[in-house]
């Protein structure tokens, strides 16, 4: 998985419902955490993480296109889960993740999968207007 972060300040959950998943090996999992360069105790956080799995975090140049581009470079998983630092994932993302992933073995796919969002969710522009239309917002993953 690999996490862009622009402003740490809304991590924690993220990080938090990614260390509960339900029906994973965590021996198979890595989450990969790139932060912009300013730093406003995000990297202190991410250093007394207590992570299930393989994690890394790093910081690197500004703007959200560099932080994802870090992460994908960084990342050794065969399957990249890109998660928004807003995100707190269902118990059971990972695993429904990979199951269709190993579904389509073989075969050049994205997986869309959907967030359901509160109503007092301080979400992006994009985020809003997505939310005018059902009540579920979709974040991409790539297979590399």
């Amino acid at each position: 998985m690999v996490i862009p972060v622009d402003n740490g300040e809304r991590l924690l959950p993220c990080l938090n419902s990614l260390f509960i998943q339900k029906n994973i090996d965590y021996e198979d999992i890595e989450i990969v955490v790139v932060c912009a360069e300013h730093d406003n105790g995000t990297i202190d956080m991410l250093s007394s993480a207590e992570a299930p799995c393989d994690f890394k975090y790093f910081v690197h140049g500004k703007g959200h296109a560099a932080l994802l581009n870090k992460g994908i470079l960084e990342a050794r998983g065969k399957y990249i889960l890109l998660i928004s630092q807003e995100t707190s994932a269902h118990e059971d993302l990972i695993s429904k993740h990979l199951k269709t992933h190993l579904k389509y073995e073989g075969r050049d796919i994205a997986v869309l999968g959907h967030t359901f969002l509160s109503d007092n969710h301080d979400s992006s522009s994009f985020m809003k207007f997505i939310l005018k239309k059902p009540k579920t917002a979709f974040y991409f993953s790539a297979c590399i």
